[in-house]
């Protein structure tokens, strides 16, 4: 259980760090 769990958290993380890239580069795109 613990190791699915940690499984999850990592995706997460993951998932959230990439929409954050994402609107960076576009935040980055709009201001050039």
């Amino acid at each position: 259980m613990p190791r699915i769990a940690s499984m999850q958290l990592r995706g997460k993380i993951i998932i959230s760090g990439l929409l954050f890239a994402d609107k960076f580069s576009e935040i980055m795109d709009g201001t050039h």
